[in-house]
């Protein structure tokens, strides 16, 4: 059994990287978000090449599939 001292935040960054998961966290009280590298890598973009922020999703969508 894994230590809980160890289950911190690189803890389940390594566990969703090796699972190939993406992950987005929007903090509603900041506006900040996150983009992890791999959820990038899913849509087919490079790790940085996307803006954090709360309308990426609407900026990515369709202009038809946006209703």
């Amino acid at each position: 059994m894994v230590d809980d001292n160890r289950r911190n935040g690189n803890f389940w960054a390594l566990a969703l990287e090796r699972a190939h998961l993406g992950l987005w966290d929007w903090n509603l009280s900041t506006g900040d978000c996150y983009y992890s590298p791999t959820w990038s890598k899913m849509l087919g973009y490079e790790e940085g090449e996307l803006a954090n922020t709360p309308d990426l999703w609407l900026k990515l969508t369709h202009p038809d599939d946006r209703q």
